[in-house]
């Protein structure tokens, strides 16, 4: 699954107008993907969530690997939205 992430405002302001959105990639079939869908498929719009990333080897500047989806929204609080499908 591939995701357009923008960023929160306050760290928008590190970054140049054109580099303000990254790409954040995860495995088919894996609890990160399975909860990117399911908030989806709930809101049917953009919707703002919290997840971990990391750059993995070759990637490009704006290429992440989402790594954990933390939250449906800005507010992390307790079990993360990932756990719910591993």
């Amino acid at each position: 699954m591939k995701a357009a992430v923008r960023l929160s405002p306050e760290v928008a302001e590190l970054f140049s107008e054109d580099s303000r959105r990254l790409y954040g990639h995860c495995r088919k079939s894996s609890p990160q993907e399975t909860a990117l869908r399911t908030i989806h498929e709930v809101s049917r719009s953009g919707e703002r969530v919290t997840v971990e990333l990391a750059r993995k080897p070759g990637a490009s500047r704006r290429q992440f690997e989402i790594t954990r989806v933390l939250a449906k929204d800005w507010v992390v609080s307790g079990k993360a939205s990932d756990e719910k499908f591993k």
